[in-house]
């Protein structure tokens, strides 16, 4: 290091302007280093960000496909074993409450039938006795089964049943009766502390691979049904065949692809992303299959696996995203260095533009976005920037339409932790139009949706106004909750106050409804505080903020519990003990009349008016 040692300043120190002036640089030349140099300062992070970044979206592309075409997969069956299921419980309760008696009469046959000719994928319903005696009821015949092969079999599933007291779902087997594959579903019959016996429900499997075919077809994949990892109970092959005399297994399916499932495993890079899914990939012949599953399990834990296979290299594409988006990032980074006095001064508007347009997309405020202007830009990073924000922007407010907006700028302004579920003293309201199934029969959708829409667009503002936040659409009606994500001590009285301004809004534009149709519909409402769990519920690919817990259902039974109570009323409001007295409601301005078993009161406008 060398030490300067006089005294004389570094600056204007008199050396001549050659000494001084020995290197010179154009300020555009200057300008274009430096920009260069941030540019590849800036840049290249963002490359490799992207890089990265695509890389994972690619991943979860892949991810979020898988998990659609398993939804695919076993939506259509979960639907139709739940209705079954439902339906089956339902009609076992109606029995055991003594609605119908299982004697074999005229009305119960004509009710087994009736449950036959609404449902055309059950095969058969039958009714077993608690001596094991069987009546059998199918679409075209019925039959009694007394001393037969099976009568062992039913007294030791009736003496379960009698323990248990559970419905339950049997594993897949291959019915002697049809040699189908069919599941049974079990439900027993008590009536009091007397055991009556067993409902049965056999359902036909045949129809599930004809949707597996359609959905293999549409997405050029394979799915399919196993039972214990070995049974065929549904593939796209099985629509094409006749039944065979026994369950067919990935063996003697005749799909080498099928068999050689559980053989040479080799895990695949994504699986660590795939939320309760598994997956595997195999060699066969050469050719790289990959195969995605995940269980399936009914009420008695039957061991059901639903997954589809394809050819590896559909996903290449994807997977070779990130090296599309490297090379491109690089040819912009080269084309912005080369240009970088000049697109300089171009990109500070436009970029300033993007950021406070961002800023506002964050804010969930779309009134001033206007890219229009740098759409219109000669540069295609400028203009397919500010497309690609507008289209954004686009997408998020289309999105909006299926979430509480409200909802969520309240969760923003509380933070991430707001939506934890947690136990509050909350207050739930449900709405229902009664006699819409009247009024909607007959007429079409348009004029259908233009009915419901009008309620529910005098309905949301209101709400929202009130302080609550609309849980969900029941098709002619919602649920709203009062006391969450914010905390709010007069959440019971905030209720009652907008259940009130719902029905007089709804009172008068019923009155302008009666001029549009010779029908119309009537408004029950129901309302009932006390402690529930609220927060993100759900799994990570459909999560809904929501509440559970027995005071929604309570709720939903006051709601329920109107239909043909006050018909002089257009509107009508009940509340329970609970939110009445959360509310500060005054009783002296009460008007009580009993709902149910609850101890719940239709009130007027003027008892919670005394309080506003």
């Amino acid at each position: 290091m060398t030490i300067r040692q006089d005294s004389r300043p570094f600056f204007g120190s008199g050396a001549p302007p050659a000494e001084r002036r020995w290197f010179r640089l154009s300020i555009s030349s200057l300008l274009s280093i430096m920009l260069g140099v941030l540019i590849i300062a800036a840049g290249l992070p963002i490359l490799l960000v992207g890089y990265f970044a695509t890389e994972d979206v690619s991943r979860r592309l892949l991810r979020d496909r898988s998990e659609l075409l398993l939804t695919s997969v076993t939506a259509p069956i979960e639907v139709q074993l739940t209705a079954v299921a439902q339906m089956t419980d339902t009609a076992a309760r109606k029995l055991a409450e003594g609605q119908i008696e299982p004697d074999g009469s005229p009305a119960f046959v004509s009710f087994v039938q009736g449950l036959l000719a609404a449902n055309d994928h059950i095969s058969r319903i039958a009714l077993v006795s608690p001596d094991g005696t069987l009546k059998r009821w199918s679409h075209d015949r019925m039959e009694t089964l007394t001393n037969d092969d099976g009568l062992a079999a039913r007294r030791n599933l009736l003496t379960q049943a009698a323990i248990d007291g559970k419905s339950n779902w049997s594993t897949p087997f291959m019915s002697n009766v049809d040699g189908e594959i069919v599941m049974t579903y079990r439900a027993p019959l008590r009536r009091g502390d007397a055991f009556l016996g067993m409902l049965t429900t056999v359902v036909s499997l045949r129809d599930v691979s004809s949707s597996l075919r359609a959905i293999g077809e549409e997405f050029d994949v394979v799915p399919f049904l196993l039972a214990n990892h070995q049974v065929i109970v549904a593939h796209p092959a099985m629509s094409q065949t006749k039944p065979a005399n026994e369950p067919l297994t990935i063996d003697n399916l005749g799909d080498p692809v099928m068999a050689a499932i559980w053989s040479d495993q080799r895990p695949i890079r994504e699986a660590g992303l795939l939320r309760g899914v598994r997956g595997h990939w195999t060699f066969i012949d050469g050719v790289s299959y990959t195969y995605v599953y995940r269980d399936l399990r009914l009420d008695n834990g039957a061991d059901l696996l639903a997954g589809y296979y394809m050819r590896s290299e559909l996903n290449q594409r994807d997977r070779l995203m990130r090296y599309y988006v490297a090379g491109l990032g690089g040819i912009v980074l080269i084309g912005a260095i080369a240009a970088a006095a000049y697109l300089g001064r171009r990109l500070a508007k436009p970029v300033a533009a993007f950021g406070e347009t961002s800023k506002a997309i964050g804010r969930h405020d779309f009134s001033n976005i206007d890219l229009d202007k740098w759409r219109a830009s000669r540069f295609s990073e400028i203009a397919g920037t500010a497309a690609a924000i507008s289209d954004m922007a686009k997408g998020i407010q289309f999105f909006q339409r299926y979430v509480p907006q409200t909802l969520v700028q309240r969760l923003l302004l509380l933070g991430h932790e707001s939506s934890r579920p947690a136990k509050r003293h909350m207050t739930i309201l449900f709405l229902d139009l009664e006699g819409y199934t009247r009024f909607s029969t007959g007429r079409d959708a348009d004029d259908i949706a233009s009915y419901l829409n009008r309620f529910f667009t005098r309905i949301g503002p209101l709400v929202e106004e009130g302080g609550g936040t609309i849980d969900k659409y029941t098709g002619d009606g919602l649920m709203a909750f009062w006391g969450a994500p914010a905390d709010n001590p007069h959440h019971a009285r905030d209720a009652l106050v907008c259940a009130f301004r719902i029905a007089g809004t709804l009172a008068a534009h019923l009155e302008e409804e009666a001029r549009l149709y010779s029908d119309t519909c009537r408004v029950r409402m129901g309302l009932h505080t006390g402690d529930v769990v609220v927060g993100d519920l759900g799994y990570d690919g459909r999560i809904d903020y929501t509440v559970v817990g027995e005071v929604v259902n309570g709720a939903k039974r006051v709601e329920s519990g109107l239909r043909g109570l006050a018909m002089s009323h257009s509107v009508v409001v009940a509340a329970t003990q609970e939110t009445l007295t959360a509310s500060g409601t005054p009783e002296a301005f009460q008007r009580f009349e009993q709902i149910g078993d609850r101890q719940a009161w239709r009130i007027e406008q003027r008892a919670i008016g005394q309080t506003e």
